[in-house]
Formats: C-alpha cells, structure tokens, sequence
C-alpha cells in the first residue's frame, strides 16, 4: 500500500483487496488532525480573548485618568467666572490689560482660584483656558 507524501494517508492501489481498514484509517487520521487544529483554535481564542480584556482594562484606565482632568475655555463678561470645577491653572488674556497665569496655591495680583472657578482683578471680558 501506497501513502500520501504530505499527510500520510493510506493510498489503495487497484491490486489491493478491497478492506475498509485503510479508510478507517484515514478517517483516523484526519479526525486527530481535526480535534488538533480545534484545540489550537480554542487556545488562541482564549489568549485573544484575554489580550483584549487586558487591553480594555487598560483603555479604561486611562479615559478614567483622562475623564479625571477638566479643561475650559472661553470668554467671560464677569470677573468671577463659574467653571464647575476649582482649576489648577487659569490663562487669561483681555484687551489691553496683557496675558497672566494664575497657578493653584501661588498668590497671584491677577487671578484668584475658586472651588468652582476663578476671579480676576482685570476687565471683565477676558478670553481664559483653565484646567485641573
């Protein structure tokens, strides 16, 4: 009996008995080789599948760190200006007044923090970026 170079499967000649030994084997053959490439397959499924919950984690984590942080800006017309939240960092700029930096913690003679917002002592319109 003859066989398959690649795989090996049993090759029946024309001068062989007829048996179903050989298909058998054969059907062995490739059902081993089956039940291989599923285990493989189900091994890899598994690493994808917790590569990608490791890297969501991952991806919340930082949107949290990211969503933790607060940044506005605009124009005001007032000289207290309400952001929602106490900034760390206020940049104003106005008219002919110049551009400041007010920083959390350091006294300023222009900019005062606030617990939702900032005070400036200069124009009441001013364009700001403030962030925390």
């Amino acid at each position: 009996m003859q066989h398959t170079e690649k795989y090996r499967f049993d090759l029946i000649e024309k001068e062989d008995v007829f048996s179903p030994d050989a298909l058998n084997e054969n059907m062995e053959k490739v059902e081993g080789a089956l039940e291989r490439e599923a285990a493989a397959r189900t091994a890899a499924d598994a690493a994808e599948a917790r590569a990608r919950a490791d890297a969501d984690a991952a991806l919340a984590q930082r949107v949290s760190v990211l969503e933790g942080h607060h940044i506005a800006f605009g124009i005001t017309t007032d000289n207290t200006t309400h952001l929602g939240f106490a900034p760390k960092v206020v940049f104003i700029s106005g008219g002919s007044t110049g551009a400041f930096f007010g920083v959390q913690g350091i006294g300023g003679n222009y900019i005062t923090m606030t617990d939702d917002g900032f005070y400036n002592k200069l124009d009441p319109k001013v364009l700001y970026l403030a962030w925390d």
